[in-house]
C-alpha cells in the first residue's frame, strides 16, 4: 500500500514574502519509531509501507502534493525583540483537511538547515523529539488545545549538543503555525499590504465569524484566555512563552523546556534558559496579556486612523484579565468538584493552594484525592489539610455530582518530568519501552492506572528530581545557581495584571523608547537608562512608531514590594482595574534584602505602580 496524504496547501499560495521554499535535508539511516494511526485517520492519511513512511517522515522523500517551505516570523524572546526568526529547523510539508472538516498543517521538525537557521544546525536530537511526542499527545488527552505528533523518526545521524547525541525528526500537526511573531515581522518592516493579507488569511482559516483586525485580536484573546487557564489547571509550565511561541489558533505549541509541576508552588520554574523566572507558572497569565498587546501593536499598523485603533485595541487587551480570572475560577471550581458559583469559592481555592505551597503538596495527587482520606497524606502536616477540608465539605454539600466532577477534572497521571527523563535516557540506549508505556498510560489520564502502572502517579524521590529542562536547540548549559527547580514558598497565586497601551506618531522602526501612562496619548518619555533590562542587557520594550506601545513590566515584581507580608485578603479585588505605572530604580528590591537573590528574581530594576495588589502571606523561612 502506498502512503497517501491528501494535501491542500493554502499557505503555499500566499506571496513568497511569507516563506522560503525549502525541501527537508535527507538523513543517513532513518528508522520509524512511532506513527500515530489515530491521528493519521483524522487527517485522512492512508498509511503505506514502513520503508516509504520512514523516508517521508525523515525528510528523505517529499510526498506527492507537498509544497515544502520554511515560514518567516519574528518575535520577542524573553522580552527582547528579534527582528527575524523563522523556521530554523522545520519545514512545512503542507496542509490537509481532516475528517472533522478542520484544516491542519503537517510539519517536519528537525529536518535540516533553512535560510532562517542562523547559527543552528537545523536538527533535533532524540530527547526533545520524544518529549514533544509524549507531552503533546498527553495534552491532547487532557482535553487541552495543542499541536500533536504524527510520527517520530530516528535519523541515524549524530547531533552535537552537550555531547554527541542521536538525531531525530518529529512530524508535528497543528491547526496552523501562525504566531504572534508572524504578524510582528511585517509590522516592524512596514509591509502593510502583507500584514493585511496575513490578517485576512488568519481570519478565514481560524475565526471566520470575526471581522477585521480587531475581530481577530478579540478572538485570539478569548482563545488564549481559555488555553492559559487550562494550563494552570493541570500544573503545566510552558517555559518559553516568547511571542514566536504563541499560536494565534489558541493551541499549545513548542514544547521545548516545558514541564508539569510536582510539588505546588506558584513561582516554579524548570526551563534552564528562564534564569529569571519570567515564564514561571504563576506568571503565565500576565505573559499571555503581554503577548496579546504585542499582537495588538502589530495589527494596528494597518489602520489609517491609528488613534482610534489604539483605543479599541486597548479596551480589548484590558478585558483579558477578567476573562482569565473567569476561566481560571471555572476550572479550579471544577477541580474542587464544584459546578455552581458562590462568593467564597475564590478564597476556598486560594487558601488550599497556599497550604499546598507551604506543605510541599503534590499538585496533581492532591486534587485527585480531594474527598478521599489520601489527600491529607500529600501534606507534611496532615492537619493543615484537615482544617481546609472541613470548609470544603460544607461547600460541596451545596453542590451536585461532586465526585463525578472531581474525577472528570483531575487527572490521575501526567507526564512527570522524571519519567520523561527516564524515557529519554532509556531511548538513548535503544530501549523504547518506556516511551511506548508513557504514551499508552497517558492516552487516558483521567482513568486510574492499572496496578502495574501506578508508579507513574507518584512524584519524584529526592534522588529522581529533574531540576531543569532544556530546549534541545543549543548545547546544554547548567543553571547559573544550584537550586531544586521549586522556589521557596513566599507568595500566594500570582495576580493577573492589566496592560497599558498608548500611541506615538513617527517612523515604523522598533525603538527602545518606553512610555508610561494609562491609555493616554503623548505621555512623558522615560529615559532609556531607566527601562528594565532583560538578562541579555537589551531593553524589553518594542515600539512600532505610528502604533501601539506596551508598557512592559516583570509580572512577578509589579506592585509587589514585599512589605507587610501578612496583609492578604485572599481576593483579586484589583481585577479589571487599569493601573498607572511609573518606573522606580533601587539598589536592591525588598525581596532580595529579605531572602537573598533567587533564580527567579529579575535584579535591582523593577516597576512600581500606584495600584495596590494583594499582599502575599508569609511563608516559612527560606533555607540557609
Amino acid at each position: 500500500m502506498t502512503l497517501h496524504i491528501p494535501f491542500d496547501n493554502s499557505y503555499a499560495r500566499l506571496p513568497h514574502a511569507f516563506y522560503t521554499a525549502q525541501a527537508p535535508v535527507p538523513v543517513s539511516a532513518p528508522r520509524l519509531l512511532a506513527f500515530n494511526t489515530n491521528l493519521a485517520a483524522l487527517l485522512n492519511i492512508t498509511p503505506g509501507e514502513v520503508t516509504e513512511m520512514t523516508d517521508i517522515f525523515a525528510g528523505n522523500a517529499v510526498p506527492d502534493g507537498a509544497n515544502p517551505l520554511a515560514q518567516l516570523y519574528a518575535g520577542h524572546q524573553f522580552g527582547q525583540y528579534n527582528p527575524q526568526l523563522g523556521d530554523g529547523r522545520a519545514v512545512l510539508l503542507g496542509e490537509t483537511v481532516g475528517s472533522d472538516g478542520q484544516r491542519r498543517d503537517i510539519q517536519l521538525k528537525g529536518s535540516g538547515r533553512t535560510p532562517y537557521s542562523r547559527m543552528g544546525d537545523g536538527r533535533a536530537w532524540l530527547g526533545p523529539v520524544l518529549r514533544e511526542y509524549v507531552v503533546s499527545e498527553a495534552m491532547h488527552a487532557l482535553g487541552i488545545p495543542t499541536t500533536r505528533a504524527l510520527a517520530a523518526v530516528e535519523t541515524g545521524d549524530i547531533v552535537l549538543r552537550e555531547a554527541p547525541l542521536p538525531g531525530a525528526v518529529l512530524t508535528r500537526v497543528a491547526a496552523s503555525h501562525l504566531r504572534v511573531g508572524t504578524f510582528q515581522v511585517f509590522a516592524a518592516r512596514g509591509q502593510v499590504d502583507e500584514l493585511r493579507r496575513l490578517t485576512d488569511y488568519a481570519l478565514t482559516r481560524h475565526y471566520p465569524d470575526a471581522r477585521g483586525p480587531m475581530g481577530l485580536l478579540t478572538a485570539v484573546r478569548d482563545a488564549q484566555a481559555v488555553l492559559i487557564a487550562q494550563w494552570m489547571a493541570v500544573g503545566f509550565i510552558h517555559g518559553v512563552m516568547n511571542t514566536d511561541n504563541c499560536a494565534i489558533s489558541g493551541e499549545t505549541i513548542d514544547y521545548g523546556p516545558c514541564a508539569y509541576m510536582d510539588h505546588y508552588h506558584p513561582n516554579t520554574v524548570f526551563s534552564s534558559i528562564d534564569q529569571h523566572g519570567r515564564y514561571a507558572y504563576a506568571n503565565q497569565p500576565d505573559i499571555a496579556i503581554w503577548n496579546l498587546a504585542q499582537l495588538a501593536t502589530a495589527l494596528i499598523q494597518q489602520f489609517e486612523d491609528k488613534g482610534a485603533a489604539v483605543e479599541e485595541a486597548t479596551e480589548i487587551v484590558h478585558a483579558m484579565p477578567g476573562l482569565l480570572q473567569q476561566e481560571w475560577l471555572t476550572r479550579f471550581r471544577a477541580k474542587l468538584g464544584l459546578t455552581s458559583a458562590e462568593d467564597g469559592d475564590l478564597e476556598l481555592i486560594t487558601n488550599l493552594l497556599h497550604r499546598m505551597a507551604e506543605q510541599h503538596a503534590d499538585f496533581t495527587n492532591t486534587f485527585r484525592a480531594i474527598g478521599d482520606a489520601r489527600a491529607r497524606d500529600q501534606f507534611t502536616d496532615p492537619s493543615t489539610y484537615d482544617s481546609w477540608a472541613e470548609k470544603w465539605t460544607a461547600r460541596a454539600a451545596r453542590d451536585n455530582d461532586v465526585q463525578g466532577t472531581l474525577r472528570r477534572n483531575n487527572p490521575a497521571v501526567i507526564p512527570r518530568n522524571h519519567r520523561i527523563e527516564e524515557m529519554i535516557q532509556a531511548s538513548i540506549q535503544g530501549d523504547y519501552n518506556p516511551f511506548h508505556r508513557l504514551n499508552r498510560v497517558l492516552s487516558d489520564p483521567y482513568a486510574t492506572p492499572a496496578a502495574a502502572d501506578q508508579d507513574l502517579t507518584r512524584p519524584p524521590l529526592p534522588t529522581e528530581v529533574v531540576p531543569a529542562t532544556f530546549c534541545g536547540t543549543w548545547r546544554k548549559r547548567q543553571p547559573s545557581t544550584s537550586w531544586s527547580g521549586q522556589c521557596p514558598p513566599a507568595t500566594s497565586i500570582s495576580a493577573i495584571q492589566t496592560v497599558t497601551v498608548i500611541v506615538s506618531l513617527n517612523s515604523h522602526q522598533p525603538s527602545t523608547t518606553a512610555k508610561t501612562g494609562d491609555r493616554k496619548l503623548n505621555e512623558a518619555t522615560v529615559p532609556a537608562s531607566q527601562i528594565p533590562k532583560s538578562r541579555s542587557g537589551d531593553t524589553d520594550n518594542l515600539k512600532y512608531e505610528s502604533g501601539i506601545v506596551q508598557c512592559d513590566r516583570y509580572p512577578d515584581q509589579l506592585a509587589q514590594k514585599w512589605r507587610n507580608p501578612g496583609q492578604h485578603d485572599g481576593r483579586y479585588q484589583h481585577m479589571g482595574k487599569k493601573p498607572s505605572f511609573r518606573l522606580r530604580r533601587t539598589q536592591r528590591c525588598d525581596q532580595h534584602r529579605q531572602r537573598g537573590p533567587r533564580p527567579h528574581d529579575h535584579g535591582p530594576q523593577h516597576l512600581e505602580t500606584s495600584w495596590q495588589a494583594p499582599r502575599p502571606r508569609p511563608g516559612p523561612p527560606a533555607p540557609e
